[in-house]
């Protein structure tokens, strides 16, 4: 089983999934309860010449047939590299699935389970095995952007493709609106937008943006909005 046949390609080399999220509610304007993004949240992996690199990987649940095709894609991919897979974790709610795949796939050909070092390790509910900071250049020549938050986050452009990954900083509604989920993201666009070249932008909770993804950045940094319902 291929990864064209579960995962959504975005870009060459790019792929992207979804699944439910666990905890998910719909959001209630009246008793300002639940969530104003969809159920389904996605997940990022990127086929470069170190391996496989996963960005915040969330399986389906437990004996749906979406479950069983997702790790059999996954097994067929991680044989047919046979190299390590990186997990790479955009913040500490987003730790997922990835001790189930570090699991999976670190006695085959290894795996690592990547996290900044501002993350609270002690929240996850998976081990880290490696710690990352602003500056440096990770598997893939993934490219790392901190957003400085009571909520610490990362942002990862993945270099030869051309796409930022964004997890909670910036999301969107069902009806297709971006909103600013972190006030922080917005110091660190106008340095995103001068230095890197933005054709796709991938984020956990929104429909991949491939077309004009940099103007669609630099409108947010502009008009800045913010989740007022």
């Amino acid at each position: 089983m291929s990864l064209a046949d579960t995962m959504q390609s975005v870009r060459p080399g790019v792929w992207r999934w979804t699944a439910p999220h666990p905890d998910w509610s719909p959001w209630d304007p009246m008793k300002k309860t639940g969530f104003g993004w969809s159920q389904e949240v996605a997940s990022v992996c990127y086929e470069t010449p170190d391996g496989l690199v996963l960005i915040d990987p969330l399986a389906p649940p437990c004996g749906t047939p979406a479950h069983r095709q997702l790790w059999q894609t996954l097994d067929a991919a991680v044989q047919a590299k046979r190299q390590p897979v990186t997990i790479l974790l955009s913040t500490d709610w987003h730790d997922r699935s990835a001790q189930a795949v570090f699991e999976r796939y670190s006695q085959q050909y290894g795996a690592g389970i990547w996290v900044h070092e501002a993350m609270p390790q002690d929240l996850l509910n998976c081990q880290p095995t490696h710690t990352f900071r602003e500056g440096d250049l990770l598997a893939g020549s993934v490219q790392v952007f901190f957003i400085e938050s009571p909520h610490p986050e990362v942002a990862f452009y993945l270099t030869s493709a051309r796409t930022l990954v964004v997890a909670d900083a910036l999301w969107g509604t069902p009806d297709g609106r971006l909103w600013i989920g972190s006030h922080e993201f917005c110091s660190i666009l106008p340095r995103l937008l001068s230095n890197l070249t933005v054709e796709t932008l991938l984020l956990s909770h929104a429909e991949p943006i491939v077309l004009d993804a940099h103007s669609v950045l630099a409108r947010v940094a502009r008009e800045r909005p913010e989740w007022t319902e």
